[in-house]
Order: C-alpha cells, then structure tokens, then sequence
C-alpha cells in the first residue's frame, strides 16, 4: 500500500481507543462479535 509501519500502528492505536479496546485480542472480539463485519 506504500504506507509507513508507524501509520499502520498509529491507526491501529487510534482503533483501539475508540473501542475502549486494551489489546488487539479485545479489538479482534469486538470486530467478530459485531454483526457489521462481513467475513
């Protein structure tokens, strides 16, 4: 995609923020349990 690992953390951070998620796990469960995300 020609973006920088640092920009791919810092929107991940963001993400996890915003979901008052506290690791990724918690994000991925958030992410599986939603009944938007389309597999």
């Amino acid at each position: 995609l020609g973006i920088s690992i640092k920009t791919v953390e810092a929107h991940r951070a963001n993400i996890i923020e915003k979901l008052n998620a506290n690791t990724v796990a918690d994000l991925l469960k958030i992410a599986l349990g939603s009944t938007t995300a389309k597999a």
